[in-house]
């Protein structure tokens, strides 16, 4: 196995107040105390790959640097749908793919931070996707999102993000048809239930939500599956998660459509779910 490390071919980032990019030696992604919202765009090299290796891993890895300690966030890589260029702003900023990303980081500290992006690479070295680059962004959907700002430092090589790739000399053609989707969001509940999204299962031989409870109270969760998104059934199982737990849940039947429902367990209780979804076929 060959590990092979790339310096970003591109890196800039956008921003909803400022009219275009700056070219500045830092990067910013999240939200700062003045409500400015940051993204950061990185393109990587991938031509230096040997032909017909295979992807074994392939990790981002990028120094974040909080001017408030006590901020924190959530950070995910998307694979970037169109070409971009240093001069791109908030207004044409390139879209993302949200079927296939790498892995969602908390950041609450000064330090090293590592996204896992395998999947997005296999795809950009197998073709089935264009090199496009990623874009990281917060999970600005959340509605207490902490205004704060991160920095990915590159003045410096040896602060500079940067991807790692392990690849092996193995025959891609067993690899290549291989689908893989991981997401992440979150869901907050009460005396009320909540749903997260639906997932369209109907191509996948396996598939997990994993959930953790970040709320203060327990919080009961449960499958729902559908042939079409309008029709429910409530699989029988019913997992009950104290705060900080972690679980595992696997749906035992199958229908095209797949979705988690959950409330808190006491009334007037509240929770708030971490739900990643990860599937291959």
């Amino acid at each position: 196995m060959t590990e092979l490390v790339l310096l970003p071919l591109r890196r800039t980032f956008v921003c909803n107040m400022r009219p275009q990019s700056r070219s500045e030696k830092n990067l910013y992604a999240g939200m700062d105390s003045h409500g400015c919202l940051y993204r950061i765009l990185l393109q990587f090299d991938l031509s230096m790959l040997p032909e017909n290796f295979y992807i074994v891993s392939a990790v981002v890895k990028g120094c974040a640097v909080f001017p408030n300690q006590n901020a924190n966030g959530f950070f995910t890589p998307y694979p970037v749908l169109s070409a971009w260029n240093r001069r791109v702003t908030w207004d044409t900023q390139p879209e993302i793919d949200t079927c296939i990303t790498g892995n969602t980081v908390e950041i609450d500290c000064n330090g090293w931070y590592i996204w896992d992006i395998t999947s997005i690479a296999q795809a950009w070295a197998q073709k089935r996707m264009n090199n496009n680059g990623l874009m990281i962004k917060s999970l600005e959907e959340e509605a207490d999102l902490t205004c704060f700002e991160i920095l990915l430092s590159h003045n410096q090589n040896c602060y500079s993000p940067a991807l790692y790739v392990k690849y092996d000399k193995e025959s891609i053609s067993s690899f290549k048809h291989k689908k893989i989707k991981n997401t992440f969001e979150i869901c907050r509940a009460g005396d009320e239930p909540a749903y997260s999204a639906w997932q369209n299962t109907s191509s996948f031989k396996m598939y997990t939500f994993m959930v953790e409870n970040m709320g203060p109270d327990e919080a009961c969760v449960h499958v729902q599956i559908s042939p079409n998104q309008s029709v429910r059934i409530d699989e029988a199982a019913v997992w009950e998660l104290a705060s900080g737990d972690t679980a595992a849940i696997v749906p035992q039947k199958y229908a095209f459509f797949t979705r988690l429902a959950t409330r808190a367990s006491s009334a007037g209780g509240r929770c708030k779910l971490k739900i990643w979804f990860q599937a291959q076929g």
